[in-house]
C-alpha cells in the first residue's frame, strides 16, 4: 500500500476521537487541511481522499492507496458588555463586560480511500458536521439563557464509487451520523419578591442516525 499524505501525527488523531468533535457555530466545515486553505471549495481536490467529504465520486481520479488525518484547532472567544444592570439580581457578579471562559475544541478527520478494481474504488471518511461548544462563568448576566452550549457531531462515512464511462463518474455512500447535545443554564429562585439565588438546569443527551450521500462528477473536457 502506498500512503500518499499524511496531515498530522495519529497521537493527536486518537486524543480527538476521544474527546469527539466540538466547535464555534453549529456547522463545521474544517474537513481537511487543504479543504480549509481553499475556503472549503475542494470538490476538485487532487491526490486526496478527503474528497470524500467534498465530493465522494473524485475518488475515481485516485490511482493506488491514500491515507489523509488530521485535526483542526478552535477556540471561540467572546465579549458581552451589559449596560445597566448595576445593583440588579442579574449582575451580582458586578462586573459589566463578561468574556467565555476558555474552551478550547479538536476536530477530528481520517480519510481511506483505495482503487479497487479497473473501475471501482471504495473508501472510509471519519469527520465531523456539527458542532458547537461556549461556557460562561456562573455569575454572568446572561446566566438565565445558557452557561454552556455544547454539540458535538460526527460522521462515518464508506463509500463506494465507480466509473461509469471515461467521462462520469457516481459514487454512493452510507452516513452513520452521532450527534450528542448538552445545555446548561440558571433558573432563577424567587419567593415572593425575595430573590434566593440559582438553581442549575443541565440537559444532556445523543443521536445516533444513519442517511446517505451520493455524488456525480462529470469531465467535460481534460
Amino acid at each position: 500500500m502506498k500512503i500518499k499524505k499524511v496531515v498530522f501525527c495519529v497521537l493527536m488523531l486518537t486524543l480527538s476521537l476521544q474527546s469527539a468533535a466540538f466547535a464555534d457555530g453549529f456547522g463545521v466545515y474544517e474537513w481537511s487541511a487543504a479543504g480549509t486553505a481553499m475556503a472549503e471549495n475542494y470538490m476538485f481536490g487532487e491526490n486526496d481522499p478527503s474528497v470524500l467529504a467534498y465530493n465522494p465520486a473524485q475518488i475515481t481520479k485516485l490511482n493506488g492507496s491514500y491515507l489523509s488525518l488530521g485535526t483542526s484547532w478552535v477556540n471561540p472567544a467572546t465579549s458581552v458588555k451589559f449596560n445597566g444592570l448595576n445593583g440588579s439580581m442579574l449582575n451580582n457578579g458586578g462586573s459589566s463586560e463578561w468574556d467565555n471562559s476558555y474552551s478550547p475544541a479538536i476536530i477530528p478527520y481520517m480519510y481511506y480511500a483505495t482503487k479497487a478494481g479497473k473501475n471501482a474504488w471504495w473508501g472510509v471518511a471519519f469527520f465531523a458536521r456539527f458542532g458547537n461548544q461556549i461556557e460562561y462563568d456562573d455569575l454572568w448576566p446572561g446566566r438565565y439563557d445558557t452557561l454552556y452550549s455544547g454539540i458535538k457531531g460526527v460522521t462515518l462515512q464508506p463509500t463506494y464509487a465507480f466509473k461509469v464511462n471515461d467521462k462520469l463518474s457516481a459514487a454512493v455512500g452510507l452516513d452513520i451520523n452521532y450527534v450528542g447535545l448538552r445545555m446548561k443554564k440558571a433558573i432563577p429562585a424567587i419567593s415572593g419578591a425575595t430573590y434566593l439565588g440559582d438553581l442549575r438546569s443541565d440537559v444532556d443527551g445523543n443521536s445516533t442516525n444513519l442517511g446517505w450521500v451520493a455524488s456525480l462528477m462529470y469531465d467535460f473536457t481534460p
